[in-house]
């Protein structure tokens, strides 16, 4: 999602758990657990972003491995000096969420691309000016044991027909 703005981090790591529950990725438990992670240890991971996702044992939640993308221009406190811009929850079965965290760490290291994510005004743009939202799909798709992943919902969002949506789901 673009363009939204939260009262506090509460609500958007519920936002984020909300699209991976319409996506069919996670059960409603599991937005629970993405709260308990953040109150244990910030799911702030610097740069201006946050990766809410659950705490161990919630797996028994996560229906396929997921990952939700929105956009906050003018941010949401996940402490003192801890501003993100960019909530990035995922879902991940199995040890997937592991290997998901690294990757998406990686690829948010890049500054330039964190504010062009933070400012763009449109998917289409998102995606034909910043190749990081391209960079994690194809990070995920190739992590995928199986090679299997697909976006979920109208392809067409991913290419811009529709501002405001990048989501993709692990398929087994």
């Amino acid at each position: 999602l673009l363009n939204q703005a939260f009262e506090d981090k509460i609500s958007a790591i519920k936002k984020a758990g909300e699209i991976l529950i319409d996506l069919g990725c996670i059960q409603s438990e599991y937005i629970d657990s993405m709260i308990e992670r953040d109150e244990k240890i910030s799911v702030y991971i610097g740069n201006g972003v946050a990766i809410p996702h659950g705490m161990a044992g919630s797996e028994k939640y996560i229906k396929a491995s997921g990952v939700s993308f929105i956009q906050v221009p003018k941010g949401v406190s996940f402490g003192p000096d801890k501003i993100a811009y960019l909530i990035i929850g995922i879902a991940g079965v199995d040890e997937e969420h592991l290997e998901i965290l690294a990757k998406l760490a990686i690829t948010c290291s890049d500054m330039g691309k964190i504010e062009k994510l933070r400012t763009g005004t449109s998917t289409f743009c998102l995606i034909n000016h910043n190749s990081l939202l391209l960079t994690l799909f194809h990070a995920m798709s190739h992590y995928s044991p199986s090679g299997n992943m697909r976006p979920v919902g109208n392809f067409e969002m991913f290419h811009g027909s529709c501002a405001g949506l990048f989501i993709f789901c692990m398929v087994k």
